[in-house]
C-alpha cells in the first residue's frame, strides 16, 4: 500500500490528492510488472465536495481505494500496513511566494513513519524537517522524481525495511520526551 492521510479540499494548503492519484497513475502505466499488487490509498474527510469527485474521477478504473471517514482504529491499520506513504502539499507552488499553501510540519507524514512507512513526500515546507538528514533523499520536486523514488522502493524490499527503520528513528526526534527536554 502507497498511503495518503489528509483533508479533500482545494484551497490554501490543498494536499492535491489530484495530483497522487495523477502521479500514480503514471507509476502504474511506466512499471506495471513492478506495481502489480500494488495500490494507492487515499484517507481523508470531504471540505470540498466537488474536490472529492475530481478525485475520485481521476480514480476510477485504477487501484485506488479512498476512504471518507475512518476510526482511529481503522487508520492505524492502515498505516500499519503501508509501505509507503506519499505527500504532495505544495505542488507547483513557490514556497517563497506562498509559505501558506505548503505543508507547514506534516503530523501526518510523522504518524505515517512512526509506523515504518517509506515516506516519498513533496520537499516543501516543514516536511524537510520531519524526514531530517537521513531520510533527505527521499523528498521530490516532480511527478517523474516521486515515481522514480517509489519504484526503487518498491523493487527492492530491503532498502524499503531500511528506510522504513530510519523513519521511525527519525520521528523520535518529534516525541513527547525530546519535546519537554528542548
Amino acid at each position: 500500500i502507497i498511503l495518503h492521510v489528509g483533508r479533500f479540499f482545494s484551497h490554501l494548503h490543498t494536499k492535491r490528492q489530484d495530483i497522487l492519484v495523477e502521479t500514480f497513475k503514471s507509476l502504474v502505466k511506466k512499471y506495471p510488472t513492478e506495481t502489480l499488487g500494488w495500490k494507492l490509498v487515499l484517507v481523508g474527510s470531504v471540505e470540498d465536495e466537488d474536490y472529492a469527485q475530481k478525485v475520485a474521477l481521476l480514480a476510477h478504473g485504477l487501484p485506488i481505494e479512498i476512504f471518507h471517514s475512518v476510526t482511529r482504529s481503522e487508520l492505524n491499520t492502515l498505516y500499519s500496513r503501508s509501505a509507503v506513504y506519499w505527500h504532495a502539499t505544495g505542488y507547483d507552488i513557490d514556497e517563497e511566494r506562498e509559505p501558506e499553501k505548503v505543508e507547514h510540519f506534516g503530523i501526518s507524514t510523522g504518524e505515517a513513519m512512526a509506523y515504518g512507512c517509506v515516506p516519498v513526500v513533496l520537499g516543501k515546507g516543514g516536511q524537510p524537517e520531519v524526514l531530517g538528514p537521513m531520510l533527505k533523499h527521499l523528498l521530490w520536486q516532480t511527478q517523474q522524481e516521486c515515481i522514480e523514488k517509489t519504484v526503487t522502493l518498491i523493487k527492492n524490499k530491503e532498502l524499503r525495511e531500511k528506510n522504513g527503520v530510519l523513519a521511525q528513528e527519525q520521528v523520535l526526534e518529534f516525541s513527547e520526551k525530546r519535546f519537554r527536554t528542548t
